[in-house]
């Protein structure tokens, strides 16, 4: 009504239509006018103030009719013409209609000057035209004399369409003579206007609720002429309410089944807004007795603490009350509260439950019983008085409440993202909202009134449609993945959930719909799954995808007594195209390298990427080995042909492991192991070329897998001792200083570092056990230096995993620092491959070591790769002749021509010059002649334990005696 009258307020204001109210007391006074009265009556609100009459504005003629037709017309609308006195005393002729309501004591309506005739009629028209309701004006014979806009939306008829037939054309032929018989009836009985809701038909033959009021036409004589009728479509409101009601019962039956009082709280009010049958049934007091009752329920009266205290924390409490039921039965309860605020943070309800614990209560509080029971006493007439306070009861306004939640609803329909469709019991569309739009494609007047087939996309057969339909119609819901059809044609996956509406009947009435489309998903997990068995850069499948062909091909040659090689391929030096060209160019060379190898394979063949530079090849249903050596030769010849990447020619080099199945090895990690092992027995052999899996290889293996396991054992336990290998001056003959060895005493047997230390550099072991020899090695020398021997210096040997380590500096000076060696005697001898790893990094270490004062050696010099250019950066003291080139020596001319440039070449770089593994006078006369400066060699003295060099110092043996 409040909508309706702002319509009216705003029209009559801009026009000489007059809107005014009425109070239904003596003399009729008015409430307010519109401002368009100044214009036409000449009365403005201003003189409401000092009181106008409606009696004092009629023509005293035309009054008594007036006032006949008002007090005749109660409850209902009148419309009736007379003679208006305007404030100057000029008399008009208007034409007022009257809306009368008992219920409020007031009349509304509008007059306006019949004089401007055709204009009035016309603004009429367009007055029933904006009105949100649909209103049809009738004649006594229930034929349509006119419709305004509103009604088009609601039947889809047009008001010309109407016009002049009955108004049974808008129900069933039933419901038709029902209301057109009662309204004739009415016309002639003039029984009083109604209003009523009732199923009507659309056009298109589909069913709505209206809510139908009707109110008489008079003429001037009072006489009955017709009807008019205000119609408003309810169909959604109905089917809201309904629904609404289904789900307030199924929150009825689970608040039921909590068997402990569960209750909600208007902390504003103190009012008991929702209980359960269990709170009647524990306190004594009926359920519905609870509702609405103030001051709190009878669980606990002292309320207001708790209640302070979440105000204060906004957290949950939970709190042990006492109460006694009907039958004075004292009972203990754990209160359980959940605070409820609103979008301001204000606390607005709190919802309780309460855990009947009094069998526990009862032994705890056993002996204080007595004492107080007073004190209970008093309790009880305080809990009794309290619910003598809180017997008023107010009704919770369902209607409001309900509209409110239907409104909600719809809300979350329109706006969610997931498609939602509604048909009845058979299956029609009724309505969709606008995801389902979104989705399909199909507007909602394109599908409402069809079946969900439109969306049919055919890949299912019809016994998934049964399925679907009997877990519906038994189950009253179905859920899963189904493909439909866009409007477009493009079938898609979606999620689909499907449930039955019943009434309270138990009959299906409707069935909702929610689905989503779930392609992006589909194609992720397509994506997901290549990238989780596919390597990235070459698209290959990963180790993972290789270990379940290789499973699977292994389980069919099973079945079927055929072969299966596996080729394990790793390519030589790869890291230095890497640390020479760049990641970039060597991501490019890999892609291609799979390129070449997919090529040499058969299309039922594998070839796999495990990473870095490591491939894997199945190849399926060979006849002997001969034909897995075939395709190694193949990938070699390939290989041996110039790769173009970026400009540059390179050249693959491989080592290629070869193993068959049955004959090696009969699972997938056997059969990997074996192929790696025939790929590493390359390497060792000079790389480039393959190698067929034999059984001594496994041997080494468990070997080496022993030889870890006690090697792990041998550094907790300490195993390890040190021998010394004596440095003897050539100028002076004596000993001036020794090389630190390690040896492993294991279980009595001597364990060769040609053995272990490969061992200890991969399992990382060699960072304890080098710490171990640089520490018993400078412990040793400060023994010799306190015996007298003052400038005898050590060697400790560095291998490259130490030289690697990030602690190295720290360890060195740390291991000076505790020892008190003199840093200047103790020297740290490195590889020539271990200087030239990192050259930069190299440069940097080695200048920290020395600024401490340690001595540098590039030890085993000249078998390795080493640059001159950076030879003579490096901050170094010492340079050593391996002793690969002295053991010859004089019989082999080069060796003899080897060793010269190496000693010529530290002279000339003013290094200190010692040779390895001197073991003859010739190989003594040589070093001697040519000029170094000292040597080591069994030829002075083989390596000795500490005490034994010790002896050697005090004997002062010397070279030359």
């Amino acid at each position: 009504m409040e909508n309706m009258d702002s319509c009216f307020i705003d029209l009559f204001s801009k026009g000489n239509i007059v809107f005014f109210g009425i109070r239904l007391e003596a003399g009729y006074p008015f409430d307010y006018l519109s401002s368009s009265s100044e214009s036409v009556t000449g009365y403005t609100q201003d003189d409401l103030k000092h009181g106008l009459f409606l009696t004092d504005i009629i023509h005293k003629s035309d009054l008594p009719d007036v006032i006949a037709g008002l007090e005749s017309t109660t409850g209902r609308c009148y419309l009736h013409e007379f003679r208006l006195i305007c404030k100057s005393g000029r008399i008009i002729t208007a034409q007022a209609f009257f809306s009368i309501y008992n219920e409020s004591m007031q009349i509304t309506g509008y007059l306006t000057d019949i004089s401007a005739n055709a204009e009035s009629e016309s603004r009429l028209e367009t007055i029933l035209s904006t009105l949100p309701g649909g209103v049809i004006e009738l004649d006594t014979e229930c034929r349509i004399l006119s419709a305004n806009k509103a009604i088009q939306e609601i039947y889809g008829y047009k008001p010309e369409e109407l016009k002049g037939r009955s108004l049974a054309i808008l129900m069933d032929e039933q419901s038709g003579r029902f209301v057109v018989n009662n309204l004739q009836l009415a016309a002639q009985t003039e029984a009083l206007p109604t209003k009523f809701t009732h199923r009507h038909h659309k056009k298109d033959g589909s069913v709505i609720h209206v809510e139908f009021a009707w109110s008489y036409v008079r003429d001037g004589k009072e006489r009955i002429k017709g009807f008019i009728c205000s119609i408003t479509d309810v169909t959604d409101k109905k089917l809201a309410h309904d629904a609404l009601s289904k789900q307030l019962n199924f929150l009825h039956h689970i608040l039921e089944s909590i068997s402990h009082p569960f209750f909600v709280i208007n902390v504003k009010t103190m009012e008991v807004v929702i209980a359960n049958s269990a709170s009647g049934y524990r306190t004594g007091v009926k359920c519905h007795e609870l509702l609405r009752k103030s001051n709190y329920p009878c669980f606990m009266e002292d309320f207001e603490c708790p209640l302070h205290t979440v105000k204060k924390t906004k957290q949950p409490f939970s709190c042990v009350h006492i109460h006694f039921d009907s039958d004075n039965q004292r009972k203990y309860y754990e209160i359980h509260g959940q605070p409820v605020f609103n979008e301001k943070g204000e606390l607005v309800q709190m919802i309780e439950y309460a855990l009947d614990i009094t069998d526990r209560k009862r032994s705890e509080s056993e002996l204080e019983k007595y004492r107080n029971h007073l004190e209970i006493l008093v309790d009880k007439r305080t809990d009794e008085l309290n619910k003598v306070n809180m017997q008023l009861m107010n009704e919770i306004d369902e209607r409001i409440e309900k509209e409110r939640q239907l409104l909600l609803a719809a809300s979350v329909i329109e706006n969610t993202i997931e498609g939602i469709t509604v048909t009845d019991c058979f299956g029609t569309i009724q309505k969709v909202n606008p995801a389902f739009t979104e989705i399909t494609g199909y507007e909602p007047e394109e599908v409402i009134g069809k079946t969900p087939r439109i969306l049919k996309s055919d890949k299912h057969d019809e016994d998934f449609y049964k399925i679907m339909w009997g877990n519906l119609i038994t189950k009253g819901t179905w859920s899963g993945e189904i493909w439909n059809r866009r409007k477009n044609g493009d079938a898609y996956p979606e999620w689909l959930s499907i449930n039955a509406i019943r009434d309270e009947f138990d009959n299906i009435t409707h069935f909702v719909a929610v689905f989503h489309d779930i392609s992006e998903v589909k194609q992720g997990e397509e994506k997901l799954k290549y990238q989780a068995h596919h390597d990235t850069l070459t698209g290959l499948p990963n180790r993972q995808l290789f270990n379940d062909r290789l499973e699977m091909a292994i389980a069919f040659a099973k079945r079927h007594n055929q072969r299966v090689a596996v080729i394990f391929i790793d390519l030589d030096n790869f890291k230095n195209v890497n640390d020479t060209m760049g990641h970039h160019v060597g991501d490019i060379l890999l892609q291609k390298v799979a390129d070449i190898l997919k090529k040499c394979v058969r299309q039922e063949d594998t070839v796999a990427r495990l990473g870095g530079d490591e491939f894997m090849l199945i190849l399926q249903d060979i006849l002997t080995e001969a034909n897995a050596v075939e395709t190694a030769r193949r990938i070699l010849a390939e290989f041996a042909r110039p790769i173009s990447v970026g400009g540059n020619e390179f050249f693959i080099n491989a080592s290629l492991g070869i193993t068959m199945y049955p004959d090696d090895g009969e699972d997938v990690l056997t059969m990997v192991k074996n192929a790696d092992l025939a790929m590493y027995r390359v390497k060792e052999t000079g790389k480039n070329g393959y190698q067929l899996f034999t059984k001594n290889m496994n041997e080494k293996v468990q070997t080496r897998v022993s030889l870890e396991r006690e090697l792990r054992r041998a550094v907790q336990q300490g195993e390890f001792d040190l021998v010394y290998q004596p440095k003897v001056s050539l100028s002076t003959g004596r000993v001036t200083g020794a090389e630190a060895l390690i040896r492993w005493n294991k279980d009595g047997r001597i364990v060769s570092p040609q053995d272990f230390i490969p061992v200890a550099e991969e399992t990382g072991h060699i960072i304890a056990i080098g710490r171990f020899v640089l520490n018993k090695a400078c412990e040793d020398a400060v023994k010799w230096h306190k015996l007298g021997f003052k400038d005898l210096d050590v060697a400790v040997n560095l291998s490259a995993r130490q030289f690697r380590d990030e602690n190295l500096i720290d360890s060195v000076c740390g291991i000076i620092d505790s020892t008190g060696i003199d840093p200047r005697l103790l020297g740290l001898e490195i590889t020539e491959n271990t200087m030239m790893e990192d050259i930069q990094t190299t440069i940097i270490a080695l200048a920290h070591l020395v600024q401490r004062g340690v001595k540098i050696s590039i030890d085993d010099f000249g078998t390795g790769y080493s640059s001159l250019s950076y030879l003579k950066k490096f901050p170094i003291h010492v340079l050593k002749v391996d002793r690969q080139f002295i053991k010859d020596i004089p019989d082999d001319t080069d060796d003899i021509a080897i060793s010269t440039a190496i000693i010529n070449l530290a002279k000339g770089l003013n290094l200190q010059v010692v040779a390895e593994g001197v073991e003859t006078q010739e190989q003594l006369d040589f070093c001697r002649e040519h000029g170094c400066d000292g040597i080591q060699g069994y030829f002075f003295s083989r390596p000795l334990s500490c005490d034994a060099f010790m002896e050697l110092l005090l004997s002062g043996r010397t070279l030359y005696q």
